[in-house]
């Protein structure tokens, strides 16, 4: 299995994920419960970051000129960062509630481009061989 290939499968889970927080955002009730959501999915989705950034994405680094489309990953990162860092330290339920469905959509898009744009970009620059190898890191 390439890294492209395992992190599009777990970007499927995480929509998946988010599907379920969306369909039940209604019905929480307290600031604690949405708090509770944030703390489940922020260290999955560090993990899921490090991996990007750490095992796929260094590997193109010293290989593209333009490194734009990786930047704009790195800058997503920490914006999904700081959302769920101030998800952590919200004062009521809707402020909560605003942040945590902000993270969503905008991780939404980012797997988006990830896959239409980034994960491409890999394919083309490395060689089965090491996309491969890269997943078993």
């Amino acid at each position: 299995m390439r890294i492209t290939d395992a992190l599009s499968t777990e970007h499927a889970v995480f929509l998946a994920a988010f599907d379920q927080v969306e369909q039940m955002m209604p019905y929480v009730q307290t600031l604690g419960e949405v708090k509770v959501i944030g703390r489940l999915l922020e260290p999955l989705l560090h993990r899921h970051g490090e991996k990007e950034e750490h095992l796929a994405f260094s590997a193109l680094n010293h290989i593209l000129k333009d490194r734009q489309p990786f930047e704009r990953l790195h800058l997503d990162h920490q914006e999904k960062d700081n959302l769920l860092a101030q998800l952590a330290g919200a004062g009521n339920l809707a402020e909560a509630q605003h942040l945590l469905r902000m993270a969503i959509v905008m991780l939404r898009v980012h797997f988006l481009y990830e896959e239409q744009v980034a994960f491409p970009l890999m394919e083309k620059a490395l060689q089965d061989e090491s996309l491969e190898a890269l997943s078993r890191v």
